[in-house]
């Protein structure tokens, strides 16, 4: 599948989802954020000139949050703003066995 793709946390994972192939340019905020899923594949994405319009708060570029098993491979961030984190990467909350 490409295209932007968002599990939602529910009972059940959301399984061996897949965001591949994506540009974001100039979008403030999170670029790619999956949610309570496990096995997903986040590959050959950009995200890239972000504006430094947000309130404060926190934002990274491409990141899971209570997810298994993800891989984060040959993706790109350049260009982000944000308050605070402002990273290009990172793995959050309730994460485990993440591979960027």
């Amino acid at each position: 599948m490409e295209g932007f793709t968002m599990c939602i946390l529910s009972d059940a994972y959301n399984k061996h989802t897949i965001v591949r192939n994506n540009v974001i340019e100039r979008v403030p905020g999170d670029g790619i954020v999956p949610i309570g899923c496990d096995s997903t594949l986040i590959e050959y994405n950009l995200m890239c000139d972000s504006p430094d319009i947000l309130p404060m708060t926190e934002a990274a570029g491409i990141w899971p949050w209570s997810c298994d098993n993800t891989i984060i491979q040959y993706n790109e961030v350049w260009g982000h703003k944000a308050p605070w984190d402002a990273q290009g990467f990172d793995s959050d909350y309730n994460c485990q066995n993440t591979l960027i």
